[in-house]
């Protein structure tokens, strides 16, 4: 029994430093894993920011190409109006 106890015990340590070590490793690629979320996070919540000052800017320039636009058709009209009666004057 004895001459059987030592490989077993040697077995059973071994395999005890092996799930020690396997446990790091694992610890280890978590906390990468939990670095990597934390950054990815930080990149979409900038991107996030970023998109929305896009659409604010995106908005605001519409606004104002929209207003342009009216005052493009208005001084057309006027500029039409006038040329009519200036071509009716004659």
């Amino acid at each position: 029994m004895e001459r059987v106890a030592g490989p077993v015990m040697a077995i059973a340590f071994l395999a005890v430093v092996g799930m020690g070590i396997y446990t790091y490793m694992a610890a280890s690629d978590l906390a990468k894993a939990k670095a990597d979320i934390a950054a990815v996070a930080k990149n979409r919540d900038d991107f996030k920011a970023r998109l929305e000052d896009v659409g604010r800017k995106t908005a605001a320039a519409t606004l104002a190409l929209d207003t342009c636009n009216t005052q493009l058709k208005e001084a057309t009209a006027k500029i039409e109006a006038s040329a009519k009666k200036a071509s009716g004057r004659r």
